[in-house]
């Protein structure tokens, strides 16, 4: 991946953008990267820090609100809206209530009516209460607390809906993907425009099974099914699947697709090219 990355890529600064979903491994992949390579070619970050930075170069420098910040205001819209008798039993659903809302935004439900409307569906009326009761203090609170600063939500929503082409807010020649075993819509959204102008590769780790020798479209089986949306999202943008298997001593099998500029690599091992 390093190799096709850095031979694709000029040599200017930030020439490569590296999207790893797991935080923890950003220090390890700028050290991997910068053993054999410049490492000011390189910067690692992920989706939400990227359309931050196109939102900010579309409408100018902000403040994004941070995530303590949001999860204190979720947790006091909470209180506000659930009665006395049922506090303690509302609050032990402060994460899921925080998790569910973060989906939500990420599935483009932008504003309460839209988040009522997805509750009222599919939760129960209980339920769907509190989560909407919720979300609609939340953002009173945002706009108390926070009236200057700007969601990722918000983010996505300008960049994704903006005039502005979004290859003129990308200075990276090769942009690479790498653990999203599962995509948000926004997520999506931006990653299908972003591979028609710019060079994309995708790594994707996938669970060792005797199915998975084949190509990752035919290995979605078992523990390796739960990354079957994200896998349809990568192979309509591929020109080329890579599978490379730790057993295989590295081998890789291709196949080739006449699609948008993006390649797909997944492993069943830690070989990183």
């Amino acid at each position: 991946m390093f190799k096709r990355a850095g031979t694709v890529a000029g040599n200017q600064p930030e020439s490569v953008v590296f999207l790893e979903a797991n935080d923890y491994r950003q220090p390890a992949i700028a050290d991997e990267w910068a053993a054999v390579n410049d490492p000011l070619r390189l910067r690692v970050t992920d989706f939400d820090d990227l359309v931050c930075e196109y939102y900010e170069r579309l409408g100018g420098p902000g403040t994004r609100l941070n995530t303590t910040l949001r999860r204190q205001l979720i947790g006091r819209a909470l209180r506000e809206v659930t009665d006395e008798a049922h506090f303690a039993e509302a609050q032990a659903y402060n994460r899921d209530v925080r998790e569910l809302l973060s989906e939500l935004a990420g599935a483009g439900y932008d504003d309460t009516a839209e988040i009522w409307s997805f509750v009222d569906d599919h939760l129960s009326d209980r339920t769907a209460s509190v989560v909407g009761r919720t979300a609609e203090s939340f953002a009173t609170l945002r706009t108390a607390c926070a009236s200057e600063s700007y969601t990722i939500s918000d983010a996505y929503q300008a960049v994704l809906s903006s005039e502005t082409e979004v290859e003129k807010l990308v200075e990276a020649e090769v942009i690479v993907v790498s653990n999203y075993t599962t995509l948000s819509q926004n997520e999506t959204a931006l990653l299908q425009r972003l591979a028609e102008s710019t060079e994309v590769l995708i790594a994707l780790p996938l669970t060792a099974t005797p199915e998975t020798d084949d190509p990752p479209s035919e290995s979605l089986i078992g523990a390796n099914a739960y990354t079957s949306d994200a896998v349809e999202t990568y192979r309509s943008l591929a020109d080329q699947c890579v599978h490379v298997s730790a057993e295989s001593g590295g081998r890789s099998r291709k196949r080739t697709r006449r699609r948008r500029r993006a390649d797909l690599h997944s492993n069943t091992g830690s070989r990183r090219e």
